[in-house]
Formats: C-alpha cells, sequence, structure tokens
C-alpha cells in the first residue's frame, strides 16, 4: 500500500491547524514552569522571553483579557494577585509567519513618583499637614490650600495606583453621577470653551467624590473622546459615542483600554506623572 498519500494529509492537516490566539498563547507563556521552548517560539520585537511565567512565584494567581484584536496586533491584560499584591500588566502580540508573538510589555513606567508622593502625604501627622496648609497660603497658586483639597489628592493618588479592578468599582460606585457629569460636559463642547481649563468644575459636592480632576477632549486621545482625567493624568476613564474612535492600543502610548458599558471605558496609557 503507497503510504506518501497518507502522509501528505498528515501534513496538510497539521499545516491547516489555526495558529493558537492571543488569550491562549498568553497563558501558556505565564504559566507555572512555562516551556521555555514554547516562549521562544512566540517572542518578538522588545520582547526577549522575560519576564514571563518561569519568573512568577508558583502560588501567584494569573488571569487573562483580551482587550482589542486587530488583524494584526491584539492585547491582552494580566493580572497578576499574591495576597496584597495585585498588579496588572498588558501584554501586546503582533501576527508573525502566521502565529501571535509577544512584542512588548505595558506598565506605567512613572508610578513610582506617584507612590514616593502618596507615601509621603500619608505620612504626615495631623499637626504637619496643619502646618503645610498655612504655609501654602502664602503662595498664589499651590498645589492645595484646604484639608479637603489635601485628601483630594491623596485620595486620587490611591485610586489611580490601585488595580484595574478597583478603577472599574470605583466608576461602577459613582456611575449616577459619571452620567449626570457626562451631560454637562456634552453640554459645554457645545458652547466656545478654554482648551486649557476643564469642560466642568469636578470640584463641586456632587461631583468631588467621583475624583476627576479635569475634563478634556483629543490630546493623546481621539477629538470624539471626552476624557475624565484622575488627577491631571492619562489615566481615568473616557467617553466616545462609538468605539471605533477608540485608539489602537501599544505598549508606548495608550496601552489599555476596558470597556465598562454604554460607552463608557476605563484608559491608561505608557507614562503618567
Amino acid at each position: 500500500m503507497n503510504k506518501l498519500p497518507v502522509i501528505l494529509l498528515i501534513l496538510l492537516s497539521a499545516c491547516a491547524q489555526p495558529s493558537l490566539q492571543p488569550v491562549m498563547v498568553a497563558k501558556k507563556m505565564f504559566q507555572v514552569n512555562a516551556d521555555e521552548k514554547f516562549i521562544n517560539a512566540h517572542s518578538t520585537g522588545d520582547y526577549r522571553g522575560s519576564p514571563s511565567g518561569r519568573d512568577l512565584p508558583a502560588d501567584m494567581q494569573r488571569s487573562f483579557l483580551l482587550l482589542q484584536q486587530r488583524d494584526e496586533t491584539s492585547t491582552v491584560a494580566l493580572n497578576l494577585r499574591q495576597g496584597n499584591l495585585i498588579a496588572d500588566k498588558y501584554l501586546f502580540f503582533t501576527k508573525d509567519s502566521g502565529s501571535w508573538k509577544l512584542s512588548g510589555i505595558g506598565t506605567p513606567t512613572l508610578a513610582r513618583l506617584n507612590v514616593r508622593k502618596l507615601q509621603a502625604m500619608q505620612a504626615l501627622s495631623p499637626a504637619a499637614i496643619d502646618s503645610t496648609l498655612r504655609e501654602a497660603q502664602q503662595y498664589t497658586d499651590p498645589e492645595y490650600k484646604t484639608r479637603e483639597e489635601f485628601d483630594f489628592i491623596v485620595n486620587s493618588l490611591q485610586l489611580k495606583l490601585a488595580p484595574d479592578d478597583t478603577l472599574i468599582a470605583h466608576f461602577h460606585k459613582y456611575r449616577p453621577a459619571f452620567d449626570s457629569l457626562l451631560i454637562a460636559a456634552k453640554q459645554a463642547l457645545r458652547q466656545p470653551y478654554d482648551e486649557y481649563n476643564s469642560l466642568v468644575n469636578t470640584k463641586t459636592p456632587a461631583y468631588r467624590p467621583l475624583l476627576i480632576s479635569n475634563i478634556s477632549t483629543g490630546g493623546f486621545l481621539p477629538k470624539e473622546c471626552i476624557d475624565f482625567h484622575i488627577l491631571y493624568d492619562q489615566v481615568g476613564y473616557l467617553y466616545t459615542p462609538d468605539e471605533k474612535y477608540l485608539p489602537e492600543l501599544r505598549p508606548d502610548k495608550v496601552m489599555m483600554v476596558r470597556k465598562l458599558g454604554r460607552g463608557w471605558y476605563l484608559y491608561k496609557v505608557a507614562i503618567y506623572l
């Protein structure tokens, strides 16, 4: 019996098998004792095989979520948990020779500055805070002049540095107020406005709990998006009438956009101050 056709069928069947999708590739690369050959075969660009599952503690929990997928690029969120430690990373994949390969990992590169600032503010005693506030009265435009403004910054730093799930929970907790703020922002956009100032005053009693420092459009996000910033930074929430306006995710620019429903999204960029 001629075995050649059988061999050809086996080869053709192997070639016809679809490549692993990005989430599955991510799971295999970050599982406990990940296979080094698999990691090397699915690495490209700036990613050189580390960090991977081989570098993580065995008891660290890992979860994955597809954020965006296009013809040649894809982004997967990686959540890591170990006790009280929670970290979010963003895995960027490129289609290379028909296979999805990890090309880069996104993470806020200047977050340590915010951590140090938060720790310094939290370390102040009530007497030290009062002294700082008295000194602030001497300046025309200090970062804060009152205890309310001081607390707003502390709470905003805590939120900005929090895991994605905490940021999402914060949004849903205050969803009615966010929707009200969106209506006010849309109304402001119908009138002439100063692009250097917030579209809406977010420090009123109704909006202060949202911890939104300012609202803008354009900049690092498409002009069709309305951006609700946390502490004047490129991390917060955005609204857009159509997801076609969302930016393509990149490890060096907008690195995360996560759907919240009815046109709302959570977003982060690679570098924020």
